[in-house]
């Protein structure tokens, strides 16, 4: 487990309030922003993170938010999906309001 954890992207942080809403945030951002550079990613380690801190060696006072692996995808990834149309899915003012 050791090399995979060192060969990912984590993001610690000291535990307070609101840090893991700020370290989501950035977590977020780094995948976006990885794969907008061709870069493949992924939030993963949703569960027994305190075995990775303690795994690679963070002092108690830390807590691991994610594991987030970083490469190149074997093959090109598409972007074609089947959406719901953008009006269908996104209301303006309230529930329900049309947008445009």
């Amino acid at each position: 487990m050791a090399n995979e954890v060192f060969e990912a992207v984590r993001t610690v942080l000291a535990v307070r309030e609101y840090a893991d809403k700020d370290a989501s945030r950035a977590v977020q951002s780094m995948i976006l922003a990885a794969w907008g550079d061709g870069v493949g990613s992924n939030w993963t380690g949703f569960s027994d993170l305190d075995r990775v801190r303690v795994e690679v060696g963070l002092p108690d006072t830390y807590a691991v938010i994610a594991v987030m692996p970083l490469g190149y995808p074997k093959r090109k990834v598409i972007g074609n999906k089947k959406r719901k149309p953008f009006d269908d899915v996104v209301s303006g003012e309230r529930f329900g309001s049309p947008l445009r």
